[in-house]
């Protein structure tokens, strides 16, 4: 009867294209981020102006734009990482390749409206544009990274409205994707199948983005709600019918779940003050409520259903400086500190791989506005970012010690059209 379910849970898991190996929770928006210029910033764009990225960190300050903007960006990484039990450690080098697409639009004139109302889309797609969805999802007793790899899609649509001159409201919803499946198969002792068949429906699971953005003489302050999201499997119904020659044996009725990113709900508040007309520096701090994925890990995902997570809330500090060296050439820096929410990595053969991170960054930028072809300004933007994750060593719910560490470099560079 073992023997039988595992013949069909194999032929469930082929027919759902759902890869042997590791998920992974990394989201491009938090992790990495959308925009050249942000990541320079060290993703400190909370109370920032002018930037595609706010459609995601704080669409309350997209309606201080006065023109829309298209912005189009490439992000690559090169990891270098390695980890696993203690004194058998692997090396792991899967880099993202992501595609950024950012547009905002400005609906003031449309409407005849006299304040302020722009509209956000932001798309990121990994495997250079190519992967819409990526869905993988196993145990590895030997562990893994659990927020580097291949990313899901990142879909945000969002709005930004001037209340008053210095008050500005904003709202939106991160979109990710989950699936419905009924799979139906009949398979004999060899495992040989017949009268296959299966139904799939994706949906979108919407999380809301609630904003909001200040804008006073000397600084400005931004603050952005962020719900919880998840992509997944969550309602895999399998109808298997096994046989011995041409005789029913049994029927075996199953209903799987496989989660493969997680999105927890997150505060962050944010100060930009401008020291001289050229000199600007931003200062964001974030609430992460990881908290919340052990339990959720529990109820949505088979592989780690019985496996002995610890995961807490961390608090992630951002500062960013931009000189502008000429009106049209800003230099930027940036940095960040990630505390890893893991505490206990799991167990029974399945193990999370984390460490606290630094993350720098340095990046350029530059506006050309007498184009001969082109009637609109358009901006350069280059960054390079450096992520150094600490070494660190934890033990498993078994007492079984593992160990991680290594370092992340990637680059992003993307072109701003506004008009």
């Amino acid at each position: 009867m073992k023997l039988l379910r595992i013949l069909i849970v194999a032929c469930a898991v082929s027919a759902l294209g759902i890869v042997p190996a590791a998920a992974s929770q990394l989201a491009t928006a938090n992790d990495y981020g959308l925009t050249a210029r942000g990541i320079a910033l060290g993703n400190a764009i909370t109370a920032v102006e002018d930037d595609a990225s706010l459609i995601f960190h704080n669409p309350a300050a997209m309606a201080k734009m006065d023109t829309g903007q298209i912005n189009a960006g490439y992000l690559f990484t090169d990891p270098n990482l390695s980890g696993g039990p203690k004194g058998d450690l692997k090396d792991f080098g899967e880099g993202n390749n992501i595609v950024l697409t950012n547009m905002i639009i400005n609906l003031r004139d449309f409407f005849r409206s006299k304040r302020p109302f722009n509209i956000g889309l932001s798309i990121a797609l990994d495997d250079d544009g190519k992967s819409l969805i990526e869905f993988i999802d196993a145990e590895d007793e030997d562990g893994h990274f659990y927020r580097y790899g291949r990313t899901s899609s990142t879909m945000v649509t969002s709005a930004g409205l001037g209340i008053t001159d210095w008050l500005y409201l904003g709202g939106g919803v991160y979109i990710l994707l989950r699936g419905d499946t009924d799979f139906q198969v009949t398979t004999d002792l060899a495992g040989n199948t017949s009268n296959e068949g299966m139904a799939l429906t994706a949906t979108l699971a919407y999380s809301p983005i609630i904003s909001a953005y200040l804008d006073f003489e000397k600084f400005n302050v931004g603050v952005a709600y962020h719900g919880e999201n998840y992509g997944a499997f969550e309602n895999i119904n399998v109808e298997a019918e096994a046989t011995v020659g041409d005789s029913p044996l049994t029927d075996l009725p199953m209903q799987l779940a496989f989660q493969d990113l997680y999105v927890p709900q997150s505060v962050a508040v944010g100060v930009t003050m401008d020291v001289t007309e050229e000199f600007m520096v931003t200062v964001d701090g974030t609430w992460f409520n990881w908290g919340q994925f052990d339990e959720q890990v529990e109820k949505k995902d088979l592989p780690r259903q019985d496996v002995s997570l610890d995961f807490v809330d961390i608090y992630v500090p951002r500062l960013g400086m931009e000189y502008k060296v000429m009106p049209n050439f800003p230099i930027r820096l940036g940095y960040s500190y990630q505390q890893t929410p893991m505490r206990t990595p799991g167990s029974d053969g399945n193990i999370f791989l984390d460490n606290d991170r630094h993350v720098g960054a340095f990046g350029i930028g530059y506006t050309m506005d007498d184009l001969p072809v082109v009637a609109l300004p358009i901006t350069f933007d280059a960054t390079f970012f450096h992520q150094y994750l600490v070494p660190d060593s934890y033990k498993s719910a078994e007492g079984l010690e593992f160990e991680s560490e290594g370092n992340v470099n990637g680059g992003v560079v993307s072109v701003t059209l506004r008009y």
